[in-house]
Protein backbone atom coordinates (compact mmCIF):
# COMPACT_ATOMS: atom_id res chain seq x y z
CA UNK A 1 0.00 0.00 0.00
CA UNK A 2 1.50 3.33 -0.99
CA UNK A 3 1.58 6.54 1.00
CA UNK A 4 -1.30 8.14 -0.85
CA UNK A 5 -3.58 5.23 0.00
CA UNK A 6 -2.54 5.33 3.65
CA UNK A 7 -2.89 9.05 4.28
CA UNK A 8 -6.03 10.02 6.19
CA UNK A 9 -5.32 13.51 7.49
CA UNK A 10 -5.50 15.74 4.41
CA UNK A 11 -7.07 19.16 4.98
CA UNK A 12 -9.03 21.41 2.66
CA UNK A 13 -8.91 25.11 3.51
CA UNK A 14 -11.36 27.19 1.49
CA UNK A 15 -10.61 30.88 1.07
CA UNK A 16 -13.93 32.66 0.63
CA UNK A 17 -14.12 36.40 -0.14
CA UNK A 18 -16.97 38.25 1.52
CA UNK A 19 -17.12 40.46 -1.56
CA UNK A 20 -15.50 40.59 -4.96
CA UNK A 21 -12.09 42.23 -5.15
CA UNK A 22 -11.02 41.25 -1.62
CA UNK A 23 -7.86 39.49 -2.75
CA UNK A 24 -8.79 35.86 -2.05
CA UNK A 25 -6.33 34.68 -4.71
CA UNK A 26 -3.56 36.73 -3.12
CA UNK A 27 -4.28 35.29 0.34
CA UNK A 28 -4.58 31.74 -1.01
CA UNK A 29 -1.23 31.91 -2.77
CA UNK A 30 0.59 33.55 0.11
CA UNK A 31 -0.80 31.06 2.64
CA UNK A 32 0.45 28.19 0.48
CA UNK A 33 3.93 29.66 0.25
CA UNK A 34 3.96 30.45 3.96
CA UNK A 35 3.11 26.81 4.67
CA UNK A 36 5.88 25.69 2.33
CA UNK A 37 8.35 27.88 4.24
CA UNK A 38 7.25 26.32 7.51
CA UNK A 39 6.85 22.69 6.38
CA UNK A 40 9.06 21.90 3.36
CA UNK A 41 7.81 18.32 2.99
CA UNK A 42 4.08 19.03 3.10
CA UNK A 43 2.32 18.30 -0.17
CA UNK A 44 0.45 21.49 -1.04
CA UNK A 45 -2.01 22.41 -3.78
CA UNK A 46 -3.76 25.66 -4.62
CA UNK A 47 -7.01 25.31 -6.53
CA UNK A 48 -9.06 27.79 -8.54
CA UNK A 49 -12.79 27.22 -7.97
CA UNK A 50 -13.70 30.77 -8.98
CA UNK A 51 -15.45 30.24 -12.30
CA UNK A 52 -16.35 33.89 -12.79
CA UNK A 53 -12.77 35.18 -12.46
CA UNK A 54 -10.37 32.21 -12.76
CA UNK A 55 -7.12 34.10 -12.20
CA UNK A 56 -5.43 32.12 -9.43
CA UNK A 57 -1.76 31.58 -10.18
CA UNK A 58 -1.88 32.85 -13.75
CA UNK A 59 1.18 35.01 -13.19
CA UNK A 60 3.07 31.98 -11.86
CA UNK A 61 2.80 29.71 -14.90
CA UNK A 62 2.79 29.80 -18.69
CA UNK A 63 0.89 26.51 -18.88
CA UNK A 64 -2.44 27.15 -20.59
CA UNK A 65 -3.07 23.50 -21.48
CA UNK A 66 -3.60 21.72 -18.18
CA UNK A 67 -6.33 22.51 -15.70
CA UNK A 68 -9.84 21.93 -14.51
CA UNK A 69 -11.42 21.80 -17.97
CA UNK A 70 -9.37 18.71 -18.86
CA UNK A 71 -10.47 17.02 -15.65
CA UNK A 72 -14.13 17.72 -16.37
CA UNK A 73 -13.77 16.14 -19.82
CA UNK A 74 -12.19 13.03 -18.30
CA UNK A 75 -14.87 12.77 -15.62
CA UNK A 76 -17.52 13.00 -18.33
CA UNK A 77 -15.79 10.19 -20.18
CA UNK A 78 -15.49 8.16 -16.95
CA UNK A 79 -11.74 7.61 -17.35
CA UNK A 80 -10.17 10.00 -14.85
CA UNK A 81 -7.53 8.22 -12.78
CA UNK A 82 -4.71 9.34 -10.46
CA UNK A 83 -2.14 9.63 -13.22
CA UNK A 84 -4.36 11.74 -15.47
CA UNK A 85 -5.33 13.84 -12.48
CA UNK A 86 -1.70 14.51 -11.55
CA UNK A 87 -0.87 15.36 -15.17
CA UNK A 88 -3.25 18.30 -14.94
CA UNK A 89 -1.76 19.69 -11.74
CA UNK A 90 0.75 22.39 -12.69
CA UNK A 91 3.94 22.39 -10.61
CA UNK A 92 4.96 25.86 -9.45
CA UNK A 93 8.21 26.87 -7.83
CA UNK A 94 8.94 25.39 -4.41
CA UNK A 95 6.89 22.31 -5.34
CA UNK A 96 3.48 23.85 -4.85
CA UNK A 97 0.96 22.47 -7.32
CA UNK A 98 -1.75 24.52 -9.01
CA UNK A 99 -5.07 23.35 -10.40
CA UNK A 100 -5.74 26.07 -12.92
CA UNK A 101 -9.29 27.35 -13.28
CA UNK A 102 -11.63 27.05 -16.21
CA UNK A 103 -10.79 28.75 -19.46
CA UNK A 104 -14.27 28.22 -20.87
CA UNK A 105 -16.10 30.77 -18.73
CA UNK A 106 -19.37 28.84 -18.73
CA UNK A 107 -20.87 27.69 -15.46
CA UNK A 108 -23.25 25.26 -17.12
CA UNK A 109 -20.37 23.07 -18.34
CA UNK A 110 -19.18 22.33 -14.81
CA UNK A 111 -21.47 20.59 -12.34
CA UNK A 112 -21.08 20.23 -8.60
CA UNK A 113 -20.64 16.49 -9.13
CA UNK A 114 -17.53 17.21 -11.23
CA UNK A 115 -16.07 19.32 -8.46
CA UNK A 116 -16.88 16.76 -5.78
CA UNK A 117 -14.93 14.17 -7.77
CA UNK A 118 -12.01 16.57 -8.19
CA UNK A 119 -11.89 17.30 -4.46
CA UNK A 120 -11.71 13.58 -3.73
CA UNK A 121 -8.62 13.28 -5.93
CA UNK A 122 -7.14 16.34 -4.24
CA UNK A 123 -7.65 14.84 -0.79
CA UNK A 124 -6.02 11.58 -1.89
CA UNK A 125 -2.99 13.34 -3.35
CA UNK A 126 -2.17 16.31 -1.08
CA UNK A 127 -1.71 17.01 2.60
CA UNK A 128 -3.12 20.55 2.45
CA UNK A 129 -5.34 21.97 -0.29
CA UNK A 130 -6.16 25.67 -0.49
CA UNK A 131 -9.28 26.37 -2.57
CA UNK A 132 -9.98 29.91 -3.75
CA UNK A 133 -13.63 30.66 -4.55
CA UNK A 134 -15.83 33.45 -5.77
CA UNK A 135 -18.00 35.42 -3.37
CA UNK A 136 -21.09 34.30 -5.31
CA UNK A 137 -22.86 31.10 -4.30
CA UNK A 138 -24.34 30.84 -7.80
CA UNK A 139 -20.83 29.82 -8.79
CA UNK A 140 -20.68 25.99 -8.43
CA UNK A 141 -17.11 26.25 -7.17
CA UNK A 142 -18.19 28.38 -4.23
CA UNK A 143 -20.91 25.99 -3.09
CA UNK A 144 -18.65 22.95 -3.34
CA UNK A 145 -15.62 24.75 -1.91
CA UNK A 146 -17.58 25.70 1.19
CA UNK A 147 -19.16 22.28 1.53
CA UNK A 148 -15.94 20.25 1.37
CA UNK A 149 -13.90 22.63 3.54
CA UNK A 150 -12.35 21.38 6.73
CA UNK A 151 -11.76 25.06 7.51
CA UNK A 152 -13.01 28.26 5.86
CA UNK A 153 -11.10 31.51 5.83
CA UNK A 154 -13.29 34.53 5.12
CA UNK A 155 -11.37 37.32 3.42
CA UNK A 156 -12.89 40.74 4.06
CA UNK A 157 -11.90 44.31 3.48
CA UNK A 158 -12.46 46.94 6.12
CA UNK A 159 -15.03 48.98 4.23
CA UNK A 160 -18.76 49.63 4.05
CA UNK A 161 -19.34 47.27 1.12
CA UNK A 162 -17.97 44.33 3.10
CA UNK A 163 -19.97 45.27 6.19
CA UNK A 164 -23.10 45.18 4.03
CA UNK A 165 -22.12 41.79 2.60
CA UNK A 166 -21.51 40.25 6.03
CA UNK A 167 -25.06 38.91 6.26
CA UNK A 168 -24.69 37.27 2.86
CA UNK A 169 -21.41 35.73 4.02
CA UNK A 170 -23.02 34.26 7.14
CA UNK A 171 -25.91 32.87 5.08
CA UNK A 172 -23.59 31.31 2.50
CA UNK A 173 -21.51 29.49 5.08
CA UNK A 174 -24.59 28.47 7.05
CA UNK A 175 -26.20 27.06 3.88
CA UNK A 176 -23.25 25.45 2.14
CA UNK A 177 -20.53 25.17 4.76
CA UNK A 178 -19.40 21.91 6.26
CA UNK A 179 -18.56 21.27 9.89
CA UNK A 180 -15.14 22.90 9.92
CA UNK A 181 -13.94 26.00 11.72
CA UNK A 182 -14.38 29.47 10.24
CA UNK A 183 -12.03 32.42 10.70
CA UNK A 184 -11.63 35.90 9.25
CA UNK A 185 -8.75 37.89 7.84
CA UNK A 186 -8.87 41.56 6.81
CA UNK A 187 -6.95 42.14 3.61
CA UNK A 188 -5.54 45.39 2.16
CA UNK A 189 -6.16 46.87 5.57
CA UNK A 190 -6.22 50.55 6.33
CA UNK A 191 -8.82 52.04 8.64
CA UNK A 192 -9.06 55.59 7.42
CA UNK A 193 -12.84 55.50 7.20
CA UNK A 194 -13.52 55.18 10.95
CA UNK A 195 -15.56 51.98 10.61
CA UNK A 196 -15.91 49.65 13.58
CA UNK A 197 -15.96 45.97 12.53
CA UNK A 198 -15.75 44.58 16.06
CA UNK A 199 -19.30 43.19 15.90
CA UNK A 200 -19.45 42.29 12.21
CA UNK A 201 -17.80 38.87 12.55
CA UNK A 202 -18.08 38.52 16.32
CA UNK A 203 -18.95 34.80 16.09
CA UNK A 204 -15.72 33.95 14.28
CA UNK A 205 -12.12 34.55 15.32
CA UNK A 206 -10.28 37.29 13.45
CA UNK A 207 -6.71 36.21 12.76
CA UNK A 208 -5.47 39.68 11.94
CA UNK A 209 -5.00 42.23 9.19
CA UNK A 210 -2.90 42.20 6.04
CA UNK A 211 -1.78 45.76 5.37
CA UNK A 212 -1.89 47.32 1.96
CA UNK A 213 1.62 46.72 0.62
CA UNK A 214 2.20 48.18 -2.85
CA UNK A 215 5.22 45.95 -3.45
CA UNK A 216 3.30 42.73 -2.77
CA UNK A 217 -0.24 43.55 -3.83
CA UNK A 218 0.08 41.44 -6.97
CA UNK A 219 0.86 37.73 -7.11
CA UNK A 220 3.58 38.46 -9.69
CA UNK A 221 5.92 39.06 -6.79
CA UNK A 222 5.81 35.39 -5.80
CA UNK A 223 7.65 34.42 -8.96
CA UNK A 224 10.64 36.20 -7.44
CA UNK A 225 10.63 34.40 -4.06
CA UNK A 226 8.79 37.26 -2.39
CA UNK A 227 8.20 35.52 0.90
CA UNK A 228 11.91 35.29 1.58
CA UNK A 229 12.40 38.99 0.98
CA UNK A 230 9.24 39.78 2.87
CA UNK A 231 10.44 37.71 5.80
CA UNK A 232 13.72 39.61 5.86
CA UNK A 233 11.74 42.85 6.01
CA UNK A 234 9.69 41.45 8.92
CA UNK A 235 6.48 41.82 7.02
CA UNK A 236 3.61 41.99 9.57
CA UNK A 237 1.52 39.84 7.24
CA UNK A 238 3.73 36.83 7.93
CA UNK A 239 2.57 36.65 11.55
CA UNK A 240 -1.05 36.64 10.41
CA UNK A 241 -0.44 33.79 7.98
CA UNK A 242 1.22 31.85 10.77
CA UNK A 243 -1.84 32.32 12.98
CA UNK A 244 -4.11 30.97 10.23
CA UNK A 245 -1.84 27.99 9.59
CA UNK A 246 -1.53 27.20 13.28
CA UNK A 247 -5.32 27.16 13.67
CA UNK A 248 -6.12 25.32 10.45
CA UNK A 249 -3.25 22.87 9.86
CA UNK A 250 -2.10 21.71 13.28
Amino acid sequence: MNYIEEKKDSKIITVYPASGGNGANYITTNLAYALRERDPYTRIAIVDFDFANPHLGLSLTNDDIHGIDNLVDKINGDFLDKELFKENMIKLKDNIDLLRGTQLGQFNLVKQSHLRTITEFLKETYDVVFIATSSETTDPGTAVGLYVADHTLVVSRYNAANAIHATKTFDAIRTYGGQGDVGVIYNFYHNQNGLDFSDVYKDWPVFGTIPYLPDTVDNNNLSGNALVSVKKKKNPAQAVYEEVLKAFTE
